[in-house]
């Protein structure tokens, strides 16, 4: 009876740590994603203002 106890704790804590393993790493992929997406806004935006310049600078 105590064996079957500890097993089922022993299922619950490992599933507790691959939960935890799977929210850590679903935040930072989330990060990382947004970081990519905030690079690529950044990048686009520049590319917009020097547009910008470049025609003012012909006028």
């Amino acid at each position: 009876m105590n064996h079957v106890l500890v097993g089922r704790g022993m299922l619950l804590e490992t599933n507790h740590i691959r939960v935890y393993t799977n929210t850590y790493f679903l935040l930072v992929y989330i990060t990382f994603i947004m970081g990519i997406c905030k690079k690529q806004v950044n990048k686009s935006q520049n590319e917009k203002n020097t547009y910008i310049i470049e025609t003012e600078r012909e006028i």
